[in-house]
């Protein structure tokens, strides 16, 4: 992601008039985030459009290769500057869609409300003087309440580079469940609820059946390539 959320806008925009393809209208959705990606697949839900991490013909491609103004760990600013964005870019795009676009957008975003309400909930629950972790990845999850500093914590098992390749946490909505939930949970909150807001983490289920809880082994995986958000 190189470009900045205009250039990208305007990449798009010579595409469809500059290229050929048939009568010019894109055809499928793609993007190199497996985070974008994901909430591409919520937002065209229903209308038949594919999502891909890469194509052949960029002419009948709605492309997002745009540099986020804010990291998806923040999920209300993630929320309100590029999913909002980004529902009314794919409405311009598939506009024989945007009527179910709209929709589902609407839809999406209440439940990132859910979730961000969720996350702040949560880490209330954290005590003060615990909150401060090792992995300045998590930085952006200062909104929260979490600071980082080379004396905190460390913290293993959060999804900070992209969704898991399976599973609830295959999802943005999942993953961020997930980090919120094992976050407070390794800091010390208590009252947490393994089983996340959605009620399906993988870590609950695995605390359910007496498997001893979450594999950290995340850390290092390759999220790059996250091919089975293709539709």
């Amino acid at each position: 992601m190189r470009t900045t959320l205009l250039s990208g806008l305007l990449l798009f925009a010579m595409l469809l008039i500059g290229c050929g393809g048939g009568d010019g209208k894109p055809v499928r959705a793609v993007s190199d985030d497996p985070v974008i990606r994901d909430v591409m697949s919520v937002l065209l839900n229903d209308t038949g459009v594919p999502v891909a991490a890469t194509t052949a013909d960029a002419a009948t491609s709605f492309i997002f290769d745009d540099e986020l103004p804010v990291s998806p760990l923040n999920v209300e600013a993630f929320a309100s500057q590029v999913v909002s964005e980004l529902g009314s870019s794919l409405s311009e795009a598939f506009p024989d869609h945007a009527s179910t676009i709209d929709a589902n957008a609407a839809a999406y975003l209440d439940e990132l409300v859910k979730l961000d309400a969720y996350g702040k909930a949560t880490m209330n629950r954290v005590p003060e003087d615990n909150r401060t972790v090792t992995d300045e990845r998590i930085a952006p999850m200062a909104v929260y309440g979490i600071t980082v500093s080379s004396d905190g914590q460390e913290v293993d098992g959060l999804y900070l580079d992209g969704p898991a390749d399976e599973r609830i946490e295959s999802t943005y909505l999942g993953m961020m469940d997930h980090n919120f939930t094992i976050l407070a949970a390794k800091l010390g909150a208590q009252g947490v609820d393994v089983h996340g807001l959605t009620a399906q983490l993988t870590l609950g289920h695995n605390h359910d059946h007496g498997h001893g809880g979450h594999d950290d082994d995340h850390e290092g995986h390759d999220h790059g390539d996250h091919e089975g958000h293709d539709h």
